[in-house]
């Protein structure tokens, strides 16, 4: 039971006490009117005592009584006494013990004795003398009647407040009840696979039991969302130790032939850019986890597209003379604005120059070129090197930030998905072609933020 006992207990109570009052106030409207109507009848009794019925009286006064609408007239002498032995006492004799008042009342007067409600009586003087002077009406064996009322008023009840407890306690506290419970095992199974929402019903309960439900899926939802960004976490802390692997192992060799030759110059060099890639995979590593783990928004923010192609080209452009690779920009005259987050729009940028300079021909030349439109732009990175097979493009497109993606290369790597993934949030688009000749063209074009 635990709580639901003294609620219970209170329900019962409240129902009891409206049965009650109910009962209490149908006996006492009852009362009242039955009081009316014999007032109503006393005042004014139904037919009148002829000279006929005084004459009969007069004969035989220990034998005469009368029945007038549903009333029962008796005699009197002026002395307040019948001779009739069934007559009741002059009611209105009784708390004075004198009949002289009686002298004056020529019509019927009603007297109210000890029992205010049914004890009335309604008297008139016909006759100075005789045993028949005097005329009581009054209704036939009214307190007798009355007492059985009570006695039944009394049963009636304790019946009604039997039926009213035990039909309270069957349709409205029980049902209730049930309800509570139903509410009480969803509320202590919120956020756990025990929760099962109760009936949906246009009510409290079934309101409340709508916010549980409603609670219950945020909370799932929550923890579905830490589980995530656990995986995430764990997928990405992989990611770290899988792409700081090669390089590092990479950088190892290379320190270790400059120390075994005697022009380390190009060593250094190509260590230069595994620290340069080192570098750019860290930063790469951070947005992405912004972008997966930390819910954050590309197109919150502005950025300017020629800004950043000239600090892009500034610092990759000393990182390509180590193997004789020219950066070289063309940029239009007015700025491009577009809506990005610029850490971001900057990592996309980095990311496709230091993929043309480790994966471009020594010698050539990495072009970034911006093409401001009308209400667009089209910015390029093109590079010379080798064909570029289909497969290869295909899986530069498909390259996200997904780890069960495709293999983690330095061609179609964590880099290529932050590309992708910058692009599709900020609503622009990414093509992938094999330039002739050889080498690799990436477009990125969108829609401008406005001047």
């Amino acid at each position: 039971m635990g709580f639901l006992g003294p609620l219970r207990l209170r329900m019962v109570a409240a129902s009891v006490l409206g049965a009650v009052l109910c009962v209490g106030l149908s006996l006492g409207a009852g009362r009242l009117m039955v009081q009316r109507q014999v007032l109503a009848r006393l005042a004014d009794p139904e037919g009148t005592v002829g000279q006929a019925a005084l004459r009969q009286c007069a004969e035989a006064p220990e034998r005469w009584s009368q029945v007038s609408g549903g009333i029962r007239i008796w005699a009197y002498g002026p002395d307040g006494v019948s001779r009739n032995p069934d007559a009741p006492p002059l009611l209105m004799s009784v708390p004075t013990g004198r009949a002289a008042e009686v002298q004056g009342v020529t019509r019927w007067t009603v007297f109210a004795g000890p029992q205010a409600l049914m004890d009335r009586a309604s008297v008139q003087r016909v006759a100075d003398a005789g045993p028949c002077a005097v005329l009581q009406a009054r209704t036939p064996n009214a307190l007798p009647a009355w007492d059985a009322a009570r006695v039944a008023g009394a049963f009636g009840l304790l019946l009604g407040v039997l039926l009213v407890g035990m039909g309270t306690t069957a349709f409205a506290v029980r049902p209730m009840l049930d309800r509570l419970r139903e509410v009480d095992r969803a509320a202590a199974a919120v956020g756990t696979p025990r929760f099962v929402g109760g009936a949906a019903d246009d009510d409290a309960f079934g309101r409340i039991v709508g916010t549980l439900e409603d609670a219950h899926g945020r909370i799932l939802g929550e923890q579905l969302e830490r589980e995530r960004r656990h995986r995430a976490l764990e997928d990405y802390l992989a990611g770290v130790a899988h792409d700081l692997r090669t390089p590092l192992a990479s950088l190892q060799l290379l320190l270790e032939s400059a120390t075994r030759s005697d022009t380390p110059k190009r060593e250094l060099g190509e260590a230069r850019l595994e620290v340069a890639y080192l570098e750019g995979l860290v930063d790469t590593l951070h947005q992405a986890s912004r972008l997966t783990s930390l819910g954050a928004r590309a197109a919150d923010g502005r950025s300017e597209w020629s800004g950043i192609v000239e600090r892009v080209a500034m610092r990759f452009g000393i990182l390509g003379r180590v193997r004789g690779v020219d950066v070289v920009t063309a940029l239009p005259d007015a700025p491009v604005e577009v809506a990005c987050d610029p850490a971001l729009a900057e990592r996309l940028l980095a990311n496709l120059v230091h993929n043309a300079l480790v994966h471009g021909r020594a010698g050539g030349e990495v072009i970034v070129a911006l093409d401001r439109e009308a209400d667009r732009f089209t910015l390029s990175v093109s590079s010379e090197g080798p064909p570029v097979e289909p497969e290869v493009l295909e899986r530069l497109r498909r390259r996200t930030l997904d780890p069960t993606g495709p293999s983690r290369t330095r061609e179609g790597g964590l880099g290529v998905g932050i590309v992708n993934a910058v692009a599709a949030l900020a609503g622009w688009r990414v093509a992938y072609h094999a330039r002739e000749g050889g080498g690799l063209l990436v477009l990125v074009s969108g829609p401008r933020a406005g001047d």
